[in-house]
Order: structure tokens, then C-alpha cells, then sequence
């Protein structure tokens, strides 16, 4: 039987996935500011797209900085927020005062 987090891994390795997955956290978090929901969306989209070692090199992030930023008590800048997310090849924009949306930029 499959584990869901294996089951989650291998869908979040479609762009079109990724970016539904990674807006509808950034659409709940302005609804209801659980920003520990989007840290754990985060880090689930970081250890499909090659885990957090590799995601904090190519986002010149201390690894373990990483990790706490990603841990419930986790209080990251909205820079590094925006370098993970670009380490998976997409972007963020602003579609409006209140409205972030990730986008290829492929598109």
C-alpha cells in the first residue's frame, strides 16, 4: 500500500500540480492566517522537489535555519518564503492588494 506522503511526492512533481497545491495554501492562508497549514504545505513541496539540503543550497539558505523556518513555531520572511518557491522553477505574483498567486514562468 502506498503512503500518502509517497503518493503526494510523486503528484507534486507536475508543475501544474505544484502550483495548484502551492496557491491553494497561499488562498487558505489569507482566509484564515494558519501559517503553520503553509509551512507544512511548504515543506511537503520541499521534499518533493528534492528535499530541504537541496533546496537550501540552491536557495542559499542554511540548512538549518531552513528547518526552523519550516518547524510549527517557524516565523520566515516572506524573501525566503519567495527563494524556496523559486528554487522549484516558479514564481509569485500579485494579482491585487490581497491576492499572491504562483505562476510558471513558463506561462
Amino acid at each position: 500500500m502506498e503512503k500518502f506522503t509517497d503518493y503526494l511526492k510523486e503528484k507534486l512533481q507536475n508543475e501544474e500540480t505544484l502550483i495548484a497545491y502551492i496557491n491553494e495554501a497561499l488562498e487558505q492562508y489569507s482566509l484564515d492566517h494558519n501559517k503553520e497549514l503553509f509551512l507544512v504545505t511548504l515543506k511537503e513541496a520541499i521534499i518533493a522537489k528534492g528535499g530541504v539540503t537541496k533546496i537550501s543550497r540552491e536557495a542559499h539558505i542554511n540548512r538549518q535555519h531552513l528547518y526552523k523556518m519550516l518547524s510549527s513555531k517557524g516565523n520566515p520572511s516572506f524573501d525566503n518564503v519567495r527563494t524556496c518557491i523559486e528554487c522549484f522553477g516558479i514564481t509569485i505574483e500579485s494579482r491585487g492588494l490581497h491576492t499572491l498567486n504562483v505562476i510558471s514562468p513558463n506561462i
